[in-house]
Protein backbone atom coordinates (compact mmCIF):
# COMPACT_ATOMS: atom_id res chain seq x y z
CA UNK A 1 0.00 0.00 0.00
CA UNK A 2 1.55 3.39 -0.95
CA UNK A 3 0.75 5.87 1.41
CA UNK A 4 0.89 9.90 0.32
CA UNK A 5 1.53 12.21 3.04
CA UNK A 6 -0.33 15.41 2.21
CA UNK A 7 1.04 18.25 4.34
CA UNK A 8 -1.80 20.69 5.44
CA UNK A 9 0.08 24.31 6.09
CA UNK A 10 -0.12 25.51 8.89
CA UNK A 11 0.56 29.66 10.37
CA UNK A 12 3.01 29.88 13.11
CA UNK A 13 3.28 32.99 15.34
CA UNK A 14 5.97 34.30 17.44
CA UNK A 15 5.24 37.01 19.92
CA UNK A 16 7.52 38.89 22.41
CA UNK A 17 7.89 42.44 23.61
CA UNK A 18 9.90 44.92 21.39
CA UNK A 19 13.68 44.23 21.78
CA UNK A 20 13.31 40.42 22.55
CA UNK A 21 14.45 39.59 19.17
CA UNK A 22 11.75 38.28 17.33
CA UNK A 23 13.14 39.19 13.93
CA UNK A 24 16.10 37.77 14.68
CA UNK A 25 14.46 34.27 15.10
CA UNK A 26 12.21 35.05 12.42
CA UNK A 27 15.03 35.79 9.60
CA UNK A 28 17.11 32.85 11.29
CA UNK A 29 14.02 30.60 11.34
CA UNK A 30 13.31 31.15 7.42
CA UNK A 31 16.55 30.84 6.02
CA UNK A 32 16.85 27.30 7.28
CA UNK A 33 13.73 25.99 5.57
CA UNK A 34 12.07 26.33 2.29
CA UNK A 35 8.88 25.44 2.62
CA UNK A 36 8.48 28.15 5.25
CA UNK A 37 7.73 31.77 4.19
CA UNK A 38 7.06 35.24 6.32
CA UNK A 39 4.37 36.99 6.40
CA UNK A 40 5.46 40.90 6.15
CA UNK A 41 3.34 43.32 8.18
CA UNK A 42 2.14 46.92 6.51
CA UNK A 43 3.05 49.56 8.45
CA UNK A 44 2.16 53.15 8.62
CA UNK A 45 5.36 54.56 10.71
CA UNK A 46 7.85 55.68 8.97
CA UNK A 47 10.95 53.86 7.59
CA UNK A 48 13.88 53.85 9.84
CA UNK A 49 17.43 54.00 9.17
CA UNK A 50 18.64 50.41 7.43
CA UNK A 51 15.05 49.43 6.90
CA UNK A 52 14.09 47.84 3.36
CA UNK A 53 10.56 48.43 2.13
CA UNK A 54 9.07 44.92 1.33
CA UNK A 55 11.41 43.60 3.46
CA UNK A 56 11.18 44.55 6.90
CA UNK A 57 7.77 45.91 6.21
CA UNK A 58 5.19 47.37 3.59
CA UNK A 59 5.24 50.92 4.41
CA UNK A 60 2.63 52.38 3.42
CA UNK A 61 0.85 56.04 3.87
CA UNK A 62 -2.54 55.74 6.35
CA UNK A 63 -4.79 56.71 3.70
CA UNK A 64 -3.55 52.97 1.58
CA UNK A 65 -4.10 51.33 5.10
CA UNK A 66 -7.45 52.35 5.86
CA UNK A 67 -8.48 51.80 2.29
CA UNK A 68 -7.24 48.05 3.04
CA UNK A 69 -9.04 47.81 6.20
CA UNK A 70 -12.43 48.80 4.02
CA UNK A 71 -11.80 46.21 1.90
CA UNK A 72 -10.68 43.21 4.02
CA UNK A 73 -7.03 43.07 2.89
CA UNK A 74 -5.77 42.85 6.65
CA UNK A 75 -5.70 39.70 8.40
CA UNK A 76 -5.68 41.93 11.87
CA UNK A 77 -4.41 45.44 12.29
CA UNK A 78 -4.38 47.67 15.07
CA UNK A 79 -3.12 51.32 15.81
CA UNK A 80 -0.21 51.22 18.18
CA UNK A 81 1.92 54.64 19.22
CA UNK A 82 -0.26 56.57 17.03
CA UNK A 83 0.63 54.31 13.46
CA UNK A 84 -0.75 51.24 11.41
CA UNK A 85 0.17 48.02 11.57
CA UNK A 86 -1.71 45.03 10.29
CA UNK A 87 -1.13 41.76 8.24
CA UNK A 88 -1.63 41.80 4.56
CA UNK A 89 -4.80 38.40 3.91
CA UNK A 90 -3.40 38.26 0.39
CA UNK A 91 0.15 36.54 0.69
CA UNK A 92 -0.56 34.52 3.58
CA UNK A 93 -3.28 32.82 1.28
CA UNK A 94 -0.92 32.53 -1.71
CA UNK A 95 1.82 30.81 0.75
CA UNK A 96 -0.41 28.18 2.07
CA UNK A 97 -2.29 27.10 -1.54
CA UNK A 98 1.59 26.62 -2.68
CA UNK A 99 1.91 24.26 0.42
CA UNK A 100 3.66 26.58 2.54
CA UNK A 101 3.54 27.40 6.36
CA UNK A 102 3.70 30.79 7.30
CA UNK A 103 5.99 32.80 10.15
CA UNK A 104 4.25 35.67 11.30
CA UNK A 105 5.14 37.98 14.05
CA UNK A 106 2.37 39.12 15.55
CA UNK A 107 0.79 40.31 19.36
CA UNK A 108 -0.99 38.03 21.51
CA UNK A 109 -4.41 40.34 20.06
CA UNK A 110 -3.03 39.80 16.21
CA UNK A 111 -2.64 36.10 17.32
CA UNK A 112 -6.14 35.66 18.24
CA UNK A 113 -7.92 37.37 15.24
CA UNK A 114 -5.62 34.71 12.90
CA UNK A 115 -6.79 31.81 15.00
CA UNK A 116 -10.39 33.09 14.73
CA UNK A 117 -9.59 33.30 10.80
CA UNK A 118 -7.91 30.16 10.11
CA UNK A 119 -9.16 27.63 12.89
CA UNK A 120 -6.79 24.84 14.44
CA UNK A 121 -4.13 26.34 11.94
CA UNK A 122 -2.25 28.49 14.39
CA UNK A 123 0.84 27.17 16.60
CA UNK A 124 2.22 30.24 18.54
CA UNK A 125 5.02 31.00 20.39
CA UNK A 126 5.90 33.32 23.04
CA UNK A 127 9.54 34.41 23.80
CA UNK A 128 10.33 35.41 27.17
CA UNK A 129 12.76 38.27 27.43
CA UNK A 130 16.01 38.74 29.49
CA UNK A 131 14.36 41.05 31.93
CA UNK A 132 12.63 44.52 31.57
CA UNK A 133 15.97 46.25 32.49
CA UNK A 134 17.51 44.69 29.42
CA UNK A 135 14.78 45.39 26.97
CA UNK A 136 15.34 48.66 28.10
CA UNK A 137 18.65 48.73 27.44
CA UNK A 138 18.25 47.63 24.24
CA UNK A 139 15.49 49.65 23.12
CA UNK A 140 17.82 52.91 24.28
CA UNK A 141 20.45 51.32 22.22
CA UNK A 142 17.98 51.37 19.24
CA UNK A 143 17.96 55.20 19.27
CA UNK A 144 14.78 55.77 16.96
CA UNK A 145 12.08 55.98 19.99
CA UNK A 146 11.03 59.17 22.03
CA UNK A 147 11.35 59.52 25.38
CA UNK A 148 7.57 59.31 25.17
CA UNK A 149 7.41 56.41 23.02
CA UNK A 150 9.80 54.19 24.40
CA UNK A 151 7.80 54.67 27.93
CA UNK A 152 4.70 53.33 26.20
CA UNK A 153 6.36 50.73 24.77
CA UNK A 154 8.19 49.29 27.97
CA UNK A 155 4.05 49.51 29.91
CA UNK A 156 3.12 47.49 27.16
CA UNK A 157 5.88 44.63 27.88
CA UNK A 158 4.69 44.63 31.24
CA UNK A 159 0.90 43.54 29.74
CA UNK A 160 2.31 41.65 27.83
CA UNK A 161 4.60 39.44 30.13
CA UNK A 162 1.20 38.51 32.35
CA UNK A 163 -0.15 36.78 29.07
Amino acid sequence: MNLIWRHKPFLVVISAPSGTGKTTICRLTISLDQNLAYSISATTRKMREGERDGYDYHFVSKETFKKWIEKGKLVEWSEIYGEYYGTPLEPIERYMKEGKDVLLDLDKRGKDLLEERFPNRVVSIFLVPPGLDELRKRLITRGVESQDKLEVRLEKMKEELTW
